[in-house]
């Protein structure tokens, strides 16, 4: 009777580790977090030659930051920086205070916090665009893009 309890525990034991194995873990999700008052809003490329746009135009900031707050980042244990590529380095001034943030390639996103995120490619291709729509007034005279021109 005592060796029939121990086989029916051990495979009790079997059935809960299997089926704990079969459920999907519940991924966090993240988000950017900004400040609702930005003085100055400065996006510089990591990856190769120096651009840097620098925005104090109150329309031009919260259109970024509105797409900055729109992504929906997912929980990552990959290692960006294996990755060939770069990214944009987004600073946010606002009452004295600086976040640093990171839009690294079409893949990844780095929050104030220093924590990486995954992010869909639709989503991360849609930055590039948005750079190109709200150009600053006084470029950079090293552009990434020579199609980003406003010449």
């Amino acid at each position: 009777m005592k060796r029939k309890m121990e086989v029916l525990f051990v495979l009790l034991m079997i059935f809960t580790l299997l089926a704990a194995c079969g459920k999907k873990q519940d991924v966090p999700a993240g988000s950017v977090s900004l400040p609702s008052q930005i003085d100055k809003l400065t996006i510089s490329w990591n990856g190769g030659p120096r651009t840097t746009f620098s925005y104090t135009d109150p329309a031009k900031i919260k259109s970024i930051t509105e797409y900055l707050s729109s992504l929906v980042l997912e929980a990552t244990e990959k290692d960006p920086t294996i990755y060939d590529g770069g990214g944009w380095v987004i600073t946010v001034r606002y009452g004295g205070e600086t976040l640093e943030m990171q839009h690294y390639g079409n893949m990844f996103f780095q929050t104030a916090e220093g924590k990486w995120w995954e992010l869909s490619y639709d989503q991360a291709a849609g930055f590039d665009d948005l750079l190109k729509r709200t150009l600053p007034d006084e470029m950079s005279e090293n552009l990434l893009f020579e199609e980003w021109s406003i010449n």
